[in-house]
Parts: structure tokens; sequence; C-alpha cells
């Protein structure tokens, strides 16, 4: 029975210590040029591994990507793939702060439901040659240097938590008696990097989770526009038309409203909770000129009603007239005539006698 409990307990502490496992959504990138960019899966591979090891549970974005495709869910895929190439072009032009930057690994981290970002680096492979003659040896020696970086940013900021470079090297000494295939080393150092990387994150687990920032409440933001139905766009992604009220992650964003025949309005925001947002709209060149073409479409249409309705008026007055006409006759009886048929809606002509 002791023993029994001892098994549950162990595997409720097993439970626990899986559920507190950070989840991190691993990028690797290729910083070295051409000579290592047919290494960069058997890296990311590497990478992945030695951080599970460590006890980080990985992500990666073509995983999840595979996982959206079979599901059939093409808009997530398509909304993942599109924040993945932002986040990394962003940060390979240098632009790792901001608010496209930081709404970019927002949502990365929300679609692939990860804790943090790790971005894992290969930055240069070089070579360094020494000869060396002794004792009447000719001796050359060769070290291979493979440099690696790793930064971990936090899933809901996107700022950066910890961030380190490794260097592994390998040394292979040749003379006339010894010759040496280097036919491995590259993947050889790879590895070493790999698991040097993963040590060093896995010592500095406590510290990152520590310095994660908790998700801010969000924000309600009232956004107006003098043009009813444009589209509002909160970094880089449409959330709705204005006017409306948005619930808003608090800081510094990045609010588009566009709508067809006006001109697009952009700015850098800094946002806060009961904010009300009021957006000047104004015609663009395409939009004036449209708007010319409706107005002397409305004009015509309006002069056209004018025309008949002055036409339909005028017919009318000219028979009222002829109803109405008398021809003076002299010569003729005390009496008046009317020239016509007995159809009273038709003219007739009225004779009467001229006194």
């Amino acid at each position: 029975m002791k023993k029994m409990w001892w098994i549950i307990a162990l595997g409720l502490m097993a439970g626990v210590a899986a559920q507190a496992a950070p989840r991190a959504a691993l990028f690797v990138q290729n910083q070295a040029g051409a000579k290592l960019e047919n290494q960069l899966d058997a890296f990311n591979d590497l990478v992945s591994t030695r951080l599970s090891a460590a006890g980080i549970e990985t992500i990666r974005a073509q995983d999840v990507l595979a996982r959206f495709t079979e599901s059939r869910a093409a808009a997530q895929a398509q909304e993942l793939r599109q924040a993945v190439e932002a986040l990394q072009t962003l940060k390979a032009e240098g632009t790792v702060d901001g608010p496209l930057y930081e709404a970019a690994a927002l949502r990365t981290a929300q679609l692939m439901d990860a804790d943090f970002l790790v971005f894992a680096s290969l930055v240069s492979l070089g070579e360094n040659q020494m000869t060396v003659q002794a004792y009447g040896l000719t001796q050359q020696q060769q070290i291979t240097t493979l440099r690696v970086a790793l930064r971990v940013l936090d899933g809901t900021l996107g700022t950066q938590l910890y961030g380190d470079t490794v260097a592994v090297s390998e040394k292979v000494l040749q003379n006339s008696n010894m010759q040496v295939q280097l036919g491995d080393l590259v993947n050889t150092l790879l590895d070493r990097g790999a698991e040097e990387l993963a040590g060093r994150v896995k010592s500095q687990v406590a510290r990152i989770e520590a310095a994660k920032a908790e998700a801010p409440a969000l924000a309600s933001v009232t956004i107006n526009s003098s043009a009813a139905g444009a589209a509002v766009e909160l970094d880089g992604v449409v959330i709705g038309t204005a006017p409306g009220v948005f619930q808003i992650r608090p800081g510094v964003h990045e609010i588009r409203v566009t709508r067809e025949g006006y001109a697009t309005w952009e700015k850098s925001i800094a946002l806060a909770d009961g904010q009300v947002l009021d957006v000047p709209m104004e015609l663009s060149g395409s939009g004036i000129a449209r708007k010319g073409e409706l107005e002397a479409q409305d004009i015509a249409r309006e002069q056209s009603a004018a025309d008949a309705q002055a036409t339909t008026t005028i017919a009318g007055g000219v028979a009222a007239q002829a109803s109405n006409s008398y021809i003076r006759l002299e010569g003729m009886p005390g009496q008046s005539l009317t020239i016509g048929d007995t159809d009273s809606s038709r003219g007739n002509v009225n004779v009467i006698q001229q006194q």
C-alpha cells in the first residue's frame, strides 16, 4: 500500500513538472553565409533536441503549420506564416524593438501557444592554420571554430530576456606521416554548439521565467472615423471597422485606417484604457474624381427629371389654352356655337356671337 502511494505521488510530481515546463517556439537562422546553408535543418533538430533534454518544451513553426494544414485551418496557417516571416524579417533588418516587432512576436507566440520565442543562429565558421617545424618534423595545425548564438524573447511583449554566444573549436594536427580527412567536422561542431547553448539556457531557466512579464490587462479603446465603415488595422492585422470599441493591449501600436476612395491614415500611437481616437479621413485623388463623377450623374438625373417635368407642363398648358380659346364670328345668331365632339376630355373651340 505504501509503495502504491509512492507511485501515485511520483506520478503527480511528474505531471506537475510536465505542466510547469516552459514552452518555447524555436526559430533557427543562418548568418554565416552559403557554406552553412545546407546545415540549417540539422542545426534546428540538434538545438530542439538539446533544449528538450534540458527541460524546455520546444515547438517548431513548420510542425505547427503542418498541424494547421492537416486540420484544414488555412486561415491560421496563413496568419502564422505571415507572423513568422514578419518576425524574422524585422529581426534580420535589425529592428528588434518597436510595435511591429512586438506584435509579430505576440501573434507568433499566441498561434504556437508558446511562453517564449527562442532564436538560434549560426553566426560564423572559420579556420586558422599554423605550420610548426620542430625536431626535424613539419606539422600543420588547423583550428576550425564555429560560433553560434541564442536569444530568448518574451512571448507576451517580444522583449529579450536572455542572450548568449558560444564558440566551439576543433584542432587537427597533420604531418607527413599522418593525414586527417575532415568530412564530419562541421557536424561535430554543430552538435557541440547546440549542446553548449542548451546547457547555458538550462542554467538560466529560473531567471528567464522570473523576468517574463505578466500579460497586461486589455484596454478598451474607441476608434471613430469621419468615414463610416473604414477598416481598422492594429499592427498589420485588421481588427474591425470604425466606429467601434476595441480591446487592445496597452502600449505603442501602429494604427492604420483605410477605406476605398479615402487617403490611408496611419500613425504610431500609445494606447491606454478609455482612450478615444477620432480619425479624420480625407478623400484621395481617385476618391475626389469618383465624387465628381457621382455629382455629375446626380446633376444629369436632376436635369433630366426637370426637363421631363417642363415638357409635361408645357403640354398641359397648350391643351388648356386650346380648351379655353374662343373665336369671334360676326353675323351669327344670338347664340353660341361649340365646335368639337361630345367628349369633354378633348379640347373644344367655343364660338360666340360678336355683339
